[in-house]
């Protein structure tokens, strides 16, 4: 009786806390895309030089990329928050997955993240 509603208070911890990280990703992901936009718009309508214009691109994808990778974080962690409250081999199985999935992205976002920095400067 004790434990279960012991793990009923987790349980709605876990779902509220889970709610916050999925809302922090999105909030990533919409922070970077409307910050991406808006230096493209700059680079646009900027000096048609074509360095300008370049400059802008380029720091507009490190922007959006950077906001990618943060929010990959916060989801990853949702995932995390989830299956340690519940574990069963199924849950662990694609959590592993979306482990290897999300680590493999973050990994080449930061690759390429580290290519466009370079051209930035």
């Amino acid at each position: 009786m004790l434990v279960e509603s012991l793990e009923n208070i987790l349980q709605i911890g876990v779902n509220y806390i889970s709610v916050f990280f999925d809302a922090a990703g999105l909030l990533a992901v919409t922070w970077g895309g409307l910050a991406a936009i808006i230096y493209l718009l700059s680079g646009f309508f900027s000096k048609n030089t074509k360095k300008n214009q370049n400059y802008y691109m380029y720091k507009s994808r490190k922007v959006f990329m950077t906001k990618i990778v943060l929010a990959l974080e916060f989801f990853l962690a949702v995932d995390v928050i989830r299956t340690v409250v519940k574990p069963t081999w199924t849950t662990l199985g694609q959590l592993a997955a979306l482990v290897v999935i999300r680590t493999a992205l973050t990994y080449f976002l930061g690759k390429e993240l580290a290519e466009v920095e370079e051209k930035i400067d």
